[in-house]
């Protein structure tokens, strides 16, 4: 009879946690665009916290619920280029729980997942700069080569994301002037799957995704 009274407990300890936590998207702004995935990871049925779910639980948490703050909208958990508040189109930080959903909902995009792109304004904004022409032969291999055109000279960096939006390295960091570019793509530590390849430059993103089959 202990024994069941304890399962018992735990199972209602169990489901009060799964309904506060399904309940955090409404104290980020615009929670409800990805629902539980702005905090966790789509792929294995949420049970684990992408990078912007595992900030909030680590140090933006007050009374065991998610704070919006100035703080937490200046960070860019997931580093893409664009804030949390960018992201969440509240880049103040001054939106509270309670208030009218700030910014745009389609603009929108996920603060936890770097493959979740900055916005239609900025991807036009990108285009202007840089484009990547393709990835060949994709599924890559060793000898897998990426050609871009870079439009305008700037600082670029070139990054590689797994699928579920986490960094895995960073390709080159460097200035280049206008101009057609061919990079030999580094496999060296990347296991077969899916990644992104992430070109960015005056802070505007473009995406490439890629398959890796060895």
């Amino acid at each position: 009879k202990k024994r069941a009274t304890l399962i018992l407990l735990a199972l209602i300890l169990l489901t009060k946690m799964s309904l506060a936590e399904s309940a955090f998207k409404s104290y980020v702004p615009n929670g409800s665009k990805f629902s539980c995935v702005t905090c966790h990871i789509s792929t294995d049925g949420g049970k684990n916290w992408n990078k912007f779910g595992n900030e909030i639980k680590m140090n933006h948490m007050s009374a065991g619920k998610p704070k919006w703050s100035t703080a937490l909208a200046n960070l860019d958990s997931d580093g893409d280029g664009k804030t949390n508040g960018q992201e969440l189109q509240d880049p103040t930080g001054s939106w509270s729980n309670g208030k009218a959903q700030p910014g745009t909902l389609s603009l929108v995009t996920n603060p936890g997942d770097a493959s979740s792109f900055s916005g239609v304004e900025d991807l036009i904004l990108a285009k202007e700069f840089i484009e990547i022409n393709s990835i060949y032969p994709n599924p890559a291999n060793e000898n897998s080569q990426v050609d871009f055109r870079i439009k305008e000279g700037g600082n670029i960096k070139i990054d590689i994301f797994g699928l579920n939006g986490n960094f895995i390295e960073n390709v080159t960091e460097e200035y280049l002037e206008s101009g057609d570019y061919t990079l030999k793509l580094p496999l060296k530590n990347l296991n077969n799957g899916v990644y992104y390849l992430k070109l960015s430059i005056s802070h505007y993103p473009v995406f490439y995704k890629f398959v890796v089959n060895k």
